[in-house]
């Protein structure tokens, strides 16, 4: 994913280039008269090299993703801001997608914990509802069966016949 973020980046930063590169003259570098580097990185198209021969390179001619072009060594450069490494600044992007990433994943993952939880909790009152209407039911079936056996046991005596009979009971 990060992969293809920073990719993602690469190929606007150098399509904005090729095209404002296009709208100039060929043979007018507007990096190239730069000096210094807070001079050089207000134009976005250009980054300073402080190699050891300070210059300010355009990025239609080299990538500033790649290593700043084939005088600056060891990512030596600054874009966007002199205070800066262009190194730096990439490392930071790349941590901030990270970071964005990682946060994503942990709200999608205490989501998911959130709900599981409170369909825990809805499925446990459910079957408590579902338990106390069971009780209550067999409490009134109970309470009939012992209404009907005194109804029975009022007609067997007023018959006279007796209530611990096998056959009546």
């Amino acid at each position: 994913m990060m992969v293809y973020v920073s990719t993602l980046v690469v190929v606007l930063l150098l399509g904005i280039g090729a095209i404002q590169a296009q709208t100039t003259t060929p043979s007018s570098d507007p990096c190239a008269s730069e000096s210094d580097c807070n001079s050089c990185v207000n134009n976005t198209l250009c980054f300073f090299c402080a190699g050891n021969v300070s210059t300010c390179e355009s990025l239609s001619s080299s990538n500033v993703f790649s290593g700043g072009g084939k005088s600056c060594k060891n990512l030596t450069y600054n874009w966007g801001t002199c205070k800066v490494k262009a190194y730096a600044f990439l490392i930071a992007i790349v941590f901030g997608i990270v970071l964005f990433l990682l946060g994503c994943c942990c709200c999608i993952c205490c989501c998911v914990i959130v709900c599981v939880k409170r369909r825990k909790r809805t499925v446990m009152v459910e079957e408590y509802k579902a338990t106390e209407e069971r009780a209550l039911i067999h409490e009134k079936s109970a309470a009939r069966k012992a209404d009907r056996k005194a109804r029975n046991d009022v007609v067997r005596q007023k018959y006279g016949l007796e209530s611990n009979d096998p056959k009546y009971v």
